[in-house]
């Protein structure tokens, strides 16, 4: 595989253009996106509980408090929602930096993956979780050739990385185990050799290892097994069918998600094969780490993640950087073949024009009418004591806490809850607003029926348009679009 690069001033002109290339490209983007709901509730998360509070909160949110813990600081100290764009913008923007100065890929590898539509925009532009990911898995890579000599480096790589989503738990699981056994086995190579007085800092150090592993797993069981493995919970992965059958469904689903034609989707996964083949001869280690990853995210994916996302998709990708960049045999009778193979497999990702119609809608439409409500709140003066709210996801109008913020005692959220919960919920509300007199205004989710509401009581003074400016990813979730109800006086 050609992917030596020889230091020179053409280099390095290359690399510094491309560089600031996208990050002018995705910070002029940054500056015009709406946020959805999903980036905002960590925020509310954060603002609303003790940082104790809210690491337990996001157990239920698909991954790990990391993206959480980062952001909480900032939050307390009164940043509002630009500061997470900036934050998820720099993360992204320092794994392309490493990529395009730091790695062997050739020139034309390095563009397809850092100007695909993962790492120019769903990863650093839509700020979740996900943007950590890029910089962690680069730091795994880099730190696993040296995980032998430095393996508290290697293990503290890989706990961050596992703490971002729970796609990448199974690789982190898999990684770990294989370097356990490593470990284990140079430690009784070198017993035999020099025996015990020579090697008892070599064992203490794998025994520490070990415990470490051992403790970090129950940790990780116990703190996800209510929603991970939960048999209450239909989408749980109690549930996931192991079946052939469901696995080739996988495949389907997630090539469909990449939103690549019926031609580009053949071409894609006979690449992945062919690389997988290559990559089992080449370095049966790293082909085991990626091959489980990318199985165990198919069957994953038709349960778990039903309602699946590009970002998602894009992780698969990672796990073959992860490959690409540790393979140890970078020159062997099929390096062209694996040369041609990966660029192609890119190359199918970088020319998906699909960003280009979230870019689009970012920088000349309104994504939801958060702004419209957080503008009629402000100019007819209205006070949070006058509020109540009924909302499925975590406000996005948090965003525009500069005009508006939701009062905590007067929100209520129906995120993850029951058909007869969310009527509980109803009635609790409309008691609440009876005892409350001072209520004069109630928010509600477009996607939320609400007949107790009565016309004699309430009108609705400003409604979500009819028509909307929706990316196609999120055509099913109207949740992000408000109603306000004002008491007739």
């Amino acid at each position: 595989m050609d992917i030596k690069i020889e230091n020179s001033i053409f280099k390095d002109k290359f690399n510094l253009f491309f560089c600031l290339l996208w990050g002018l490209i995705v910070f002029f983007i940054l500056l015009h996106h709406e946020p959805w709901g999903d980036e905002v509730r960590p925020l509310f998360f954060c603002e609303t509980n003790s940082l104790t509070e809210t690491v337990k909160i996001a157990k239920g949110e698909g991954h790990a408090a990391l993206w959480h813990i980062i952001l909480y600081p900032f939050v307390k100290l009164g940043f509002n929602y630009i500061a997470m764009q900036i934050i998820s913008f720099l993360f992204v923007f320092a794994a392309v930096i490493i990529i395009f100065t730091k790695s062997r890929f050739n020139n034309l590898l390095k563009i397809f993956i850092c100007y695909s539509a993962g790492m120019i925009y769903f990863l650093p532009i839509i700020a979740r979780c996900y943007c950590l990911m890029p910089i962690l898995i680069l730091l795994c890579a880099i730190c696993y050739k040296d995980r032998l000599t430095n393996p508290f480096r290697y293990s503290f790589s890989l706990i961050l990385l596992s703490q971002t989503h729970s796609l990448l738990w199974f690789f982190c699981l898999v990684c770990s185990c294989i370097f356990l056994f490593e470990k284990i086995y140079e430690n009784i190579y070198n017993f035999r050799l020099y025996g015990w007085k020579k090697c008892k800092n070599q064992f203490l150090q794998v025994t520490l290892l070990i415990t470490l592993f051992l403790v970090y797993l129950f940790i990780m069981i116990i703190f996800f097994k209510d929603v991970a493995f939960n048999p209450q919970i239909p989408q749980s992965a109690v549930y996931i069918d192991f079946s052939y059958s469901n696995f080739i469904n996988g495949i389907n689903i997630i090539l469909t998600e990449s939103l690549m034609n019926n031609s580009f989707k053949y071409i894609f996964l006979s690449t992945v094969i062919v690389f997988l083949i290559i990559l089992f001869k080449t370095d049966k280690k790293i082909f085991l780490i990626t091959s489980s990853s990318l199985i165990s995210g198919v069957y994953f994916f038709t349960k778990v993640y039903t309602g699946v996302r590009y970002q998602k998709f894009f992780i698969f990708m990672l796990f073959i950087i992860f490959a690409i960049w540790t393979i140890e045999k970078q020159y062997h009778l099929n390096s062209k073949v694996f040369s041609i193979c990966i660029n192609l497999m890119f190359l199918l990702i970088f020319i998906n024009p699909f960003f280009l119609k979230f870019a689009i809608d970012d920088l000349q439409n309104q994504y939801t009418n958060t702004k419209d409500v957080a503008c009629y709140l402000k100019n007819n003066n209205v006070n949070n004591e006058e509020i109540a709210s009924f909302v499925i996801y975590y406000p996005n109008l948090l965003v525009y806490n500069y005009l508006y913020k939701f009062s905590d005692t007067n929100y209520i959220s129906t995120f993850g809850l029951s058909d007869e919960d969310v009527k509980n919920y109803k009635i609790n509300l409309l008691k609440f607003v009876e005892e409350n007199p001072q209520i004069k205004y109630i928010i509600v989710n477009n996607s939320q029926e609400f007949p107790e509401l009565k016309k004699d009581k309430y009108n609705i003074v400003l409604k979500a348009p009819d028509k909307r400016c929706i990316p196609i990813l999120v055509l099913d979730y109207p949740d992000e679009f408000y109603n306000i109800y004002k008491k007739i006086n």
